[in-house]
């Protein structure tokens, strides 16, 4: 019941439209199928099965008084035509509260889906450092799909709760001894069964865990499949599939058990219940034969539904966790949000650009003793103690051994994660919550791993400026060093080039990414060893491109060839989260008890 009311709750929340018309066509056909039910008293009795019968149906005895002045012949098709009526009533409104049912409970897996997405996509970066992405991935697939099969399942159990109150009204109308000791049975059967909701919500919990360790599993292998080929590594994930698909499997087979042995149980307490139920009604209380007949239809249509409610208690038990996983994402992502939403950012920081949104990066980027550790690193910095300017319009490069904290300190100036210690400051203003949005309007960012959507090659690049021209985007993609391979593909840049751009080279992303990145015309272009998967050729032209954005944009380089950073304005050589030197390319390559010279050797002997 705690479950029902709460997905009833979040149903208010969600579907967007009123549940009170449902309710009320629920009620009102619970009520016109019991009309039918009374009306086959006298039915019976105009066929002449029973006699004097009709002054004793209870809420229709008033319309039967009526009815016994239509001539006797006529009074049949009458009580027929009521009957019909009362059914075809009936079907109408279970049409009805079906389609409305149906329109909630999709409205509501609409609106969840959108505000969770959206709620992923405005937290922290933090909240992507401590969750698996298939975690994500689960929430907003399986876990999302079982809320809404619960939705509905509270919806139909809605329904028959309705009717079987209605029902159980109209039989105490007739006799309270006889359905009081039928409702005595059912409680004692309802509360036998307390006991394997609770097991039903245990294997709703382990259904959980196994999708996502499923979808955790599938998802890495597929990832890396070339690997997995290549090192002929396909036992180790024919163990795996075994051994999940096993677990899933035993799962099933509990549930079925334990849904078996309900409908079982049920079965074996329905043929007691008759029997006791007869025997109490005619040795016993002496019922009469009409007001038997009825409450036997009428607990014959009942006790299904009663039934039926248990087992939508123990599936919408089972449903539960994936009630208490979304929420729980949806919570946590709502306290990781980045506080400036995406529309009021440019609006309240003065400093941005009125048309762009941009931030006007007039003097540069301060960080004053900034620190930050990643969780579970045990106490180890990624950053410790970073002093440094990066000023605007110029060129920094970033250089270190793998592990010394480059792409952390990236990440802490695009204000992905936020300093521990110390502060960032965009031209003497500290990067604040406010200001986040129009920062990240100012980055154009092209990862060493490049990134590409699924869809053609305009499709990515659009994702980046949805209003570009295609003449904008042809000149992204010439200085990006990539006009003349998209060129001579089949459809140019209507081409698909598939998931994540697998039908290109790693080079040829590479480029597709930085266009993406210029095609926003960023203030602020950062290249995470983004040329380390080109050519000769294509690394001198997006270097020569690079050349040509030199005092128009502040740009920050982290290289792992150093040929390619000699006309960088500073370089940056950091070790173990700390910056070690600083200066100018050739000042860093004459200190011979430097680290950026021992670099410069490494690289040049191939050590």
């Amino acid at each position: 019941m705690k479950a029902m009311l709460h997905a009833v709750k979040l149903l208010r929340r969600y579907a967007g439209a009123p549940l009170a018309p449902v309710i009320a066509g629920m009620a009102l056909a619970g009520l016109f199928e019991g009309a039918g039910i009374l009306l086959i008293v006298p039915l019976l009795g105009a066929s002449g099965f029973l006699d004097g019968a009709h002054d004793s149906v209870p809420f229709l005895a008033p319309l039967l008084g009526r009815l016994k002045t239509l001539p006797a012949d006529s009074l049949l098709p009458v009580l027929l035509g009521l009957f019909v009526l009362a059914v075809v009533l009936q079907s109408a409104l279970q049409r009805h509260v079906a389609i409305q049912s149906t329109r909630i409970v999709n409205r509501f897996g609409r609106n969840l889906r959108i505000e969770l997405f959206d709620a992923l996509q405005d937290a922290r970066w933090s909240l992507y450092l401590r969750k698996r992405r298939t975690d994500l991935m689960n929430a907003m697939t399986t876990e999302t799909a079982r809320m809404l099969y619960g939705m509905g399942l509270v919806l139909q159990a809605a329904s028959a709760l309705i009717y079987t109150v209605l029902q159980i009204g109209i039989a105490l109308a007739m006799s309270w001894a006889l359905t009081a000791l039928v409702l005595a049975c059912g409680a004692a059967v309802l509360l036998i069964s307390r006991r394997l909701i609770g097991k039903a919500r245990a294997l709703g919990s382990l259904t959980s865990e196994l999708a996502q360790d499923y979808l955790a599993g599938v998802h890495d292998r597929l990832q890396g499949m070339k690997d997995i080929k290549s090192n002929d590594m396909a036992d180790g994930g024919r163990k795996w599939i075994r051994g999940i698909t096993e677990r899933l499997l035993q799962e099933q087979l509990a549930y079925i058990r334990l849904r078996s042995a309900t409908d079982a149980g049920y079965r074996i307490a329905s043929a007691v219940l008759v029997a006791a139920f007869a025997y109490a009604a005619v040795r016993m209380l002496h019922t009469p034969p009409h007001i038997l007949l009825l409450i036997v239809l009428i607990f014959a249509r009942l006790w299904p539904r009663i039934t039926t409610l248990q087992t939508q208690a123990q599936q919408l038990a089972s449903a539960a966790p994936a009630f208490a996983s979304v929420q729980a994402l949806l919570a946590e992502c709502k306290r990781e949000r980045e506080t400036a939403s995406r529309g009021d950012a440019a609006l309240a920081d003065a400093e941005a650009d009125a048309k762009s949104g941009q931030l006007r990066l007039e003097y540069g980027i301060r960080l004053s003793g900034v620190a930050f550790s990643y969780e579970g690193a045990g106490g180890r910095k990624a950053l410790d103690g970073i002093d440094l300017f990066i000023p605007a319009r110029a060129t920094t490069a970033i250089v270190g051994h793998s592990g010394a904290g480059k792409s952390t300190l990236v990440d802490a100036v695009m204000g992905l994660i936020r300093p521990q210690e110390g502060e960032i400051r965009i031209d003497d203003v500290p990067l604040t919550d406010e200001r986040l949005a129009a920062l990240r309007r100012s980055v154009g960012y092209v990862p060493q791993d490049p990134f590409l959507f699924g869809g053609t090659i305009l499709d990515n690049l659009r994702m980046a400026r949805p209003d570009a021209t295609e003449e904008e985007v042809h000149e992204a993609l010439r200085f990006a060093a990539a006009e003349s391979f998209v060129s001579r593909l089949p459809q140019g840049i209507h081409t698909p080039i598939g998931d994540r751009g697998i039908r290109l080279s790693g080079g040829e992303r590479q480029r597709i990414v930085l266009a993406r990145a210029i095609l926003r015309k960023p203030g602020i272009l950062i290249l995470d060893e983004a040329t380390s998967a080109l050519d000769s050729e294509s690394e001198a032209a997006i270097l020569h491109s690079l050349e040509r954005l030199r005092g128009s944009m502040t740009i920050i380089v982290i290289a792992h060839r150093l040929s390619t950073i000699r006309g960088a304005d500073q370089v940056v050589v950091m070790e173990q989260g700390r910056i070690v030197q600083c200066g100018r390319y050739a000042a860093l390559a004459a200190d011979r008890s430097g680290l950026f010279d021992r670099l410069l050797r490494q690289q040049a002997t191939g050590v």
